[in-house]
């Protein structure tokens, strides 16, 4: 196959931008003509309605002109860039701006818009030289003597005007778009559980609850006092960055780069949300960390960022709950020593590791009733959380392949061990927030040695805690055989 050069890919998009414009007049001039004549067509249509209908299909004609003529001088100009809908028409500036890119996309060109934005983007990092991020131009000069050059052009082509400079061709995005966000926490099922706030600077104060207020008898001319406690107070987040390394070969980069690009921010996002998640359910600030093995791999253990569940449920005192004897009576000492955090079951979660959820689905009481009420039983009508497979006493029940089934009857895995015991948390969801800086960014560096291009992706955010310090919010059962 012939080599595909930058200028032949600029003639594919001008081809597929005056397509469109001549598709969207057509488009339109076919629906008034059916309109026009399905009142011609309509049994006893008076001569007021045939008037009125000749009105509207010539005003409508006049739009449609107007419009074309607009566009055109747009083509002409190489100032448009349109993203094609199926089945309609709509219009999206490139480079995405503002909310285009950062808010979760309401329409599907703007949804196209992201994904290209965040393939381009994977694109150029991992192509890039040291000093400075490349043009589209440039990703077209490495590439055009390459098979996939063509893919790139039909990829991209009917999506971006790369015309000429100053509309788009020196233009490479910076970061990724919200589908990447969305995506590594589609992966993760612990963090759909807790609320998130959007983090506007890399540390931030929220306001936090700390009770509600009380009702009092509204006596005409009383003093109000019952209320006078404080009901809030401030939680800091510090936007902690977690990153996944990717290798990416000289051979890949040259020859297979495009089409592993959607493999490789797939691998990216279901990697950072795997270590979202490892950090909510273990995660452990203090100088040594709670469990040996996680100590052991010092301060890259991604479970170093932020307090998670497990380090609260077994520092806070009536919280640890000895699960020795492992049957309903015992498992709800956890959902009792939640006292009024747990009076409403569908507002809490229990998390449980893969093996004991197999346990617990097998799970009955003294007259041989199962306890847990399966999906396929309650009906896919019900609340569904992300990743629960059943309710256990009207509590969601999911699990996680990071709670902990490998650690000594202490709770935690030690030097010694054995470390063959599981663990389960049992939470109030609205006591804890996570803090999302909504930024996933791309670095590169290329070993000339071993000739492998290194791309680090990385998610800034926090996991807080936002009640009261010592509440009694989240349980941890731990020595489960």
């Amino acid at each position: 196959m012939p080599d595909i050069t930058l200028e032949d890919l600029k003639g594919l998009i001008r081809t597929a931008v005056d397509e469109s414009v001549a598709t969207h007049m057509k488009d339109g001039q076919v629906a008034a003509t059916a309109e026009l004549n399905a009142t011609r067509e309509k049994e006893g249509a008076t001569p007021e309605e045939m008037r009125a209908a000749m009105a509207k299909f010539s005003e409508r004609v006049e739009t449609l002109e107007r419009e074309n003529k607009e566009l055109a001088r747009q083509v002409a100009e190489q100032r448009f860039s349109p993203v094609l809908d199926e089945g309609g028409f709509k219009r999206v500036r490139w480079p995405l701006q503002g909310e285009d890119l950062v808010l979760p996309p309401d329409d599907e060109a703007t949804r196209l818009g992201q994904k290209i934005n965040d393939e381009l983007y994977t694109l150029s990092v991992a192509l890039r030289n040291p000093e400075r991020p490349l043009s589209l131009s440039e990703i077209g000069d490495q590439l055009k003597a390459t098979k996939h050059m063509k893919n790139l052009s039909r990829r991209f082509g009917k999506a971006i005007d790369t015309v000429t400079a100053g509309s788009g061709l020196e233009w490479v995005p910076q970061g990724y778009s919200s589908q990447m966000i969305d995506a590594i926490f589609i992966a993760t099922r612990v963090a759909g559980l807790f609320a998130s706030i959007p983090m506007p600077t890399k540390t931030y104060t929220s306001p936090v609850q700390l009770g509600r207020p009380k009702a009092y008898h509204a006596t005409e001319g009383s003093n109000r006092t019952q209320s006078s406690v404080n009901l809030t107070a401030k939680v800091s987040f510090d936007a902690e960055p977690i990153a996944v390394y990717v290798p990416i070969t000289q051979e890949a980069t040259e020859d297979l780069i495009i089409p592993i690009i959607a493999w490789t921010q797939a691998e990216m996002a279901a990697g950072m949300a795997e270590g979202i998640e490892a950090c909510i359910m273990n995660g452990d600030t203090t100088a040594t960390h709670m469990d040996h093995d996680i100590d052991a791999l010092g301060a890259d253990a991604v479970e170093t960022c932020w307090d998670g569940l497990r380090h609260y449920g077994m520092a806070t005192e009536g919280c640890a709950i000895d699960l020795a004897t492992c049957d309903a009576d015992h498992l709800l000492g956890c959902k009792k020593a939640l006292g009024k955090y747990g009076i409403d079951p569908t507002k809490a979660a229990i998390i449980c590791g893969p093996d004991k959820l197999n346990d617990f689905l097998l799970l009955r009481d003294a007259n041989n009733n199962l306890l847990v009420t399966t999906i396929d039983k309650y009906g896919a009508g019900a609340t569904v959380l992300t990743g629960e497979v059943g309710k256990l006493f009207g509590t969601p029940v999911v699990p996680s392949a990071y709670s902990r089934e490998d650690v000594a009857a202490t709770g935690y895995n030690t030097v010694g061990g054995p470390n063959t015991k599981k663990t389960l948390i049992w939470v109030c969801r609205s006591a804890w927030v996570m803090g999302d800086r909504k930024q996933v960014t791309l670095e590169s560096q290329k070993d000339i040695v071993a000739q492998v291009h290194k791309l680090v992706a990385s998610w800034r955010g926090d996991f807080q805690h936002v009640y009261a310090a010592g509440e009694k919010t989240t349980t941890c059962g731990y020595n489960m055989a």
